[in-house]
């Protein structure tokens, strides 16, 4: 491979006809694992292009959309300032509609930080059989992508509640309570529907002055629906400062619409 080195693709290509058999097949291996290697670097840069073009995710609703029942991720115009939205910001609280895709966005977004980035997320929702699901949104992106990046991305183990990679990223499913992430330092903090969890405000205000310390938070919640006598406190939140070595804390989660609470 060491005489193609300073070659294009393009130029490679054309050499092959000019090879012997092993040679033609050990400059395709090579070429092959190149491709692959840039491929995996593109997507470890940008989460927003591994979702839409490398892995699929799945609707249970396909037929009475029309639609396929596994697709790559949407594209929509919404998604990049949000994406960007998540790199940069150290809270996030996300007013969403149903239709918005945004539990996808912040598992796409999890599920890229654990298998690039050895992050560990920690995702909670009302009820565990809906933590567990957020989980299978994980391991629907992980297993929909293409064998070779997998095989460069192994997995480590994977429950219900959980999943793991080998590089120590993880991503873990919790029901509501102040408590279920008091003894974990995850980077990430995921709350689904974070209006409708009795414990909002406590769990909220851990998230924004101990989860500082050691990594990164999200949650979100439907506007729609949320209740007059939770609305406030989230409406306007504390933000506090991040204080961790090196890292950032990341809250992703949806605030109540002041013109919808009536």
């Amino acid at each position: 491979m060491s005489r193609f080195e300073s070659c294009s693709p393009e130029q490679i290509r054309a050499a092959l006809p000019y090879l012997s058999p092993e040679e033609k097949r050990d400059l395709a291996e090579a070429l092959e694992a190149k491709e692959r290697a840039a491929i995996d670097e593109r997507c470890s840069r940008d989460p927003l292009h591994w979702a839409q073009e490398w892995t699929k995710t799945e609707n249970p609703k396909y037929l009475e959309m029309g639609l396929p029942f596994k697709t790559h991720f949407p594209k929509k115009s919404y998604f990049v300032p949000l994406f960007e939205t998540f790199r940069t910001s150290s809270r996030l609280l996300i007013p969403k509609t149903r239709d918005m895709v945004t539990s996808w966005s912040a598992l796409v977004w999890a599920t890229h930080q654990a298998q690039w980035r050895s992050a560990f997320s920690i995702v909670q929702s009302m009820k565990d059989t809906k933590a567990q699901e957020l989980i299978e949104y994980a391991a629907i992106l992980y297993r929909e992508q293409p064998e070779f990046l997998k095989a460069r991305h192994p997995l480590d183990g994977q429950t219900k509640n959980e999943i793991r990679w080998a590089n120590g990223g993880r991503i873990m499913g919790v029901p509501a309570g102040e408590n279920q992430i008091r003894t974990f330092h995850p980077t990430i903090w995921i709350c689904d529907e974070i209006a409708f969890i009795p414990e909002a405000e406590e769990c909220w205000s851990y998230a924004t002055e101990v989860l500082p310390k050691v990594g990164q938070t999200h949650s979100r919640e439907n506007p729609s629906k949320i209740g007059r006598d939770r609305g406030e406190s989230f409406r306007r939140p504390t933000l506090v400062s991040p204080n961790c070595k090196g890292e950032k804390i990341h809250a992703c989660g949806s605030i109540p619409n002041p013109i919808s609470r009536g």
